[in-house]
């Protein structure tokens, strides 16, 4: 069997009359971190997939731009500063690590404009902590300016103006790291982190980077994923119960008992619990290191994205979408795909005309029987069956959160 790998791009209609078509494209293409999907005026899409692509309403590409020379290494995230100013991150071509083994890379913050074309890039050395240092998420701030941080255990965070001169950077000498980092209305920062025995750790700090307060929960190995802010600067953050840092994904494998649950989680502005909802998957097991997502729907519900394992096992397998109320009670579930195709999600962009865009990962046969993940701008288009026909069984649980005080220490980069 030949297995290959694509990006996919899904759109996805659910509701009680699906009008609107639904479609799959794919796409062999360099990868990216986020691949973050941007609705621009009219419909199209402007996305990054190691390029940068333009794509119509359909999911064809328009326009490409890539950058993988003069010391960059492809645009990883993509966030809009404008209609037609997008701030996005790279980082600098890997060179050997002058302090151990492995290489050294910086992160690098940019501005384009909806066609590539890059406007400003700016590169920022640290001098401490490992030589990896790619740049994983991007928030853009108020001011025009952004705050980026490091993937996985590089802990630290880093802010810069409009012009993308550095305001601040910083680092916690703690076993963890940022998964979001976001601006409440008032100006100050809400960090999500995951650390080691501390769980899901929520952070509130001043524009400058200094916290306020730093809380815990769902002790000791709760992940958190992503955070949607409400205008009172209360919010919603979604995550899994447990981690596969627990057992291991592979050696050892999980055994039956690990099921941990899809959680989300309502608090006010200081970090107050004010209610908890959790999923459990009972036959296709969550897909646990993957990144969750939540977003607004068009109608002021919430929507989630996360990914099903495969029938009694924890590997990557289906998109997973659902809908909530404000409180946090199901509206709809859904799950589509192939069934000779595994997918990994990544992005989800609620669409002007009520669908949803889902970006992400496919492995499997390809339509055009290739074999290996090359650079193109042509898209390989597969249809697939409306989503409002894949419902699903879920046990819907509620769960006390544990909530407790929690030190970190943060010292300059």
């Amino acid at each position: 069997m030949r297995s290959s790998l694509c990006i996919v791009l899904l759109t996805l209609f659910a509701g009680m009359v699906c009008a609107q078509p639904t479609f799959t494209k794919m796409y062999q293409s360099s990868t990216s971190y986020t691949f973050d999907l941007n609705e621009l005026p009219g419909g199209s899409i402007f996305t990054c997939m190691g390029a940068t692509h333009l794509l119509d309403a359909e999911g064809y590409i328009d326009h490409s731009s890539y950058y993988h020379s003069g010391g960059t290494y492809l645009t990883q995230t993509l966030k809009p500063v404008s209609e037609n100013v997008f701030c996005f991150t790279t980082s600098t071509v890997p060179v050997p690590c002058p302090s151990g083994s492995g290489s050294v890379d910086y992160p690098v913050l940019g501005k384009m404009d909806s066609m590539g074309s890059v406007l400003t890039m700016r590169r920022y050395e640290l001098n401490s902590g490992p030589c990896y240092h790619t740049p994983g998420g991007l928030e853009v701030t108020g001011d025009a300016g952004a705050i980026t941080w490091g993937r996985d255990h590089d802990f630290f965070a880093l802010r810069a103006d409009a012009a993308l001169e550095q305001v601040w950077c910083k680092r916690i000498y703690r076993s963890g790291g940022f998964r979001f980092i976001k601006e409440l209305p008032g100006g100050d920062l809400l960090a999500g982190i995951n650390m080691d025995t501390a769980g899901v750790v929520l952070a509130r700090m001043n524009a400058n980077g200094d916290f306020l307060w730093a809380k815990s929960y769902i002790r000791p190995k709760g992940m958190v994923h992503d955070v949607l802010i409400e205008s009172d600067s209360s919010f919603i953050i979604i995550g899994y119960t447990d981690s596969m840092e627990t057992t291991g994904l592979f050696d050892p494998p999980p055994p039956p008992s690990f099921q941990p649950k899809l959680f989300m989680m309502k608090l006010d502005g200081e970090g107050e619990v004010q209610w908890c909802r959790g999923w459990k998957s009972p036959t296709n097991l969550w897909y646990i290191p993957q990144k969750n997502r939540i977003e607004r729907t068009q109608d002021g519900n919430y929507v989630i994205l996360a990914n099903l394992g495969e029938e009694q096992d924890h590997w990557w397998f289906r998109p997973f979408l659902m809908k909530t109320d404000l409180n946090g009670d199901t509206i709809w579930t859904r799950s589509v795909g192939r069934g000779d195709y595994a997918y990994i999600t990544q992005d989800l962009l609620p669409n002007s005309d009520g669908g949803f865009l889902i970006s992400g990962i496919i492995y499997g046969d390809m339509p055009n029987s290739s074999s290996s993940l090359n650079t193109s701008t042509r898209p390989i288009h597969w249809g697939i069956s409306p989503a409002g026909s894949g419902y699903i069984r879920w046990r819907h649980t509620i769960s006390s959160p544990w909530t407790a005080a929690s030190r970190l220490v943060q010292k300059m980069c």
